[in-house]
């Protein structure tokens, strides 16, 4: 995602102090969850004809909010055959189809937006959304699509599943390469082009996420500072410390060390202490790290294979300063409650918060309400020497299919690529510079960090398909919770595994091809 230059922020701003009715306080507004992918930055060449690329010397023209203009993929006058409906399948729970579906106005920014962007859709297309909601749970949901699949009906279109368990081979028997919709172009803007690079293998691509997918902003791993706390601590103005690059690990092992004071006198760092640092114990707390010290996992060969390529020494090095963070700086506290941890840091008992961006909406209204400002920090680079901050989304995030199935390939890619350029040019700048920027964040200084958290979300091949190759993204997460590093160790063990993994993998996808 590029960032926005404020157009218009100004003005808006004015008119949500000036509508003070319609928009509250954000005490009692109902929260807008946040929003979209905000990845899919524009290519410097767009390969897709759209974006308004003037010739050197002259300014490109822009839309409303400071970004260059794309134009609709789709042309004014399409209208698809009377009686088509589109089916999605997608989660049950609001926390992950929001992103997708409001049944009705509710005078909530957010849920009213993504409302009348489907209606629009539908009434301009001359179609018809169908949402069925499927159990969360990943073993259930995959069952249903397997069995649309297997009976041969066309009933499906759409899926959105969970990003970690979805992209395994039974679930790719199921879906329909992307490349091969003549109505998709998957190098347009509004689609994540790193998660398009990790994903597509031997040409072939059956998962995507794009500005439509919220739920990607939402789980994106970054750092949360109680500004009453860091004046306490004396630590300065820690924006200026994140925008001169020097945001280190060392610098947050040197905020965090020694920071515990036992409240409650019990000698062990329990809950009602005072911490340096706390996250759930899980992968908000781990799987981010490698991902923000540069760590690459896998990368596509020449024969079109996969090759380990992470730095086994640096990924040592990386493993051995989380376990100083969480387990020997005597600042650190891990559990396994997140509104208890929540409430934690809202109640100055804790200097960062390691988390998403955005977890649920009870989590949201109480950090808006916490007496103290607060602030956001992305996760810290490994040293001085890396030129860039990094994130990646927390695995839960929604990912996107068509069914193979489907009958109406060309009317499911026309709307889905028109859903995620409608999801860039309408719901990712409401979500960002007026939810995220002018209600959920206290200062400029933090909608700026924000912008670039948002620009620094990367994924790996390893991630995408890490639930086939024995788990080689979050293989570190258990090292790290033992306190003990034996990467090394494990990592020789599991070399010839991971291996063979990888080449079942490839010939899974070769086989595809013939």
């Amino acid at each position: 995602m590029k960032n926005f230059e404020p157009k218009r922020l100004i003005a808006l701003i004015l008119a949500l102090i000036t509508l003070t009715c319609m928009f509250a306080s954000c005490a009692n507004t109902p929260d807008d969850p946040s929003e979209n992918d905000g990845t899919t930055a524009t290519p410097a060449t767009d390969p897709s004809g759209l974006v308004d690329t003037a010739p050197t010397g002259t300014e490109a023209q822009t839309d409303e909010w400071g970004r260059p203009y794309v134009e609709s993929p789709t042309a004014a006058d399409t209208k698809l055959p009377d009686d088509t409906v589109i089916t999605v399948l997608m989660r049950d729970s609001a926390t992950w189809n929001r992103e997708l579906y409001s049944e009705s106005e509710t005078g909530d920014m957010l849920n009213d937006e993504i409302y009348n962007r489907n209606l629009k859709l539908e009434e301009d297309l001359n179609f018809k959304f169908e949402f069925i909601k499927s159990p969360t749970k990943e073993d259930s949901q995959r069952t249903i699509i397997a069995e649309y699949e297997s009976g041969g009906t066309s009933d499906l279109d759409l899926v959105m599943n969970y990003a970690y368990y979805s992209t395994g081979a039974a679930l790719r028997n199921c879906y329909e390469n992307l490349h091969n919709i003549g109505t998709m172009n998957v190098n347009h803007p509004w689609w994540n082009q790193t998660y398009v690079e990790a994903a597509t293998i031997q040409d072939q691509l059956y998962f995507i996420i794009g500005d439509l997918n919220l739920s990607v902003v939402d789980r994106s791993l970054a750092i949360y500072y109680n500004a009453t706390l860091a004046n306490d601590y004396q630590l300065g103005n820690l924006y200026d410390v994140v925008l001169n690059g020097e945001w280190t690990i060392d610098k947050l092992l040197e905020y965090t060390k020694d920071t515990w004071v036992d409240t409650n006198q019990s000698g062990t760092i329990d809950l009602p202490d005072q911490i340096g640092i706390i996250s759930i114990l899980g992968s908000e707390a781990y799987d981010g790290f490698l991902t923000a010290f540069g760590v690459d996992i896998l990368a596509k060969n020449a024969d079109g294979g996969l090759d380990i390529i992470w730095d086994s020494e640096k990924v040592s090095s990386a493993i051995d300063q989380q376990i100083t963070l969480f387990s020997d700086n005597n600042g650190a506290f891990l559990h396994s409650n997140h509104t208890e941890l929540c409430n934690k840091f809202v109640n100055n008992e804790s200097l960062f918060w390691l988390y998403t961006i955005y977890a649920s909406s009870s989590t949201n209204q109480s950090l808006r309400s916490m007496a103290s400002n607060y602030g956001l920090l992305p996760i810290p680079k490994y040293n001085l020497d890396q030129d860039n901050y990094y994130t990646t989304a927390q695995d839960a995030y929604g990912i996107m299919s068509v069914m193979a199935t489907s009958r109406q390939l060309d009317a499911v890619g026309t709307v889905f690529e028109e859903w995620n350029y409608r999801s860039y040019m309408d719901i990712l700048p409401v979500y960002c510079e007026v939810i995220m920027k002018t209600r959920y964040l206290n200062d400029v200084e933090s909608g700026m960090i924000f912008d670039l958290i948002l620009d620094s979300i990367k994924f790996d091949t390893g991630m995408v398909y890490g639930s086939e190759i024995e788990s080689i993204a979050t293989s570190t997460r258990a090292i790290v919770k033992s306190g003990n590093n034996t990467f090394a160790k494990e990592f020789k063990a599991k070399q010839r595994v991971y291996q063979s993994k990888i080449k079942k993998l490839i010939e899974d996808f070769e086989s595809r091809n013939k």
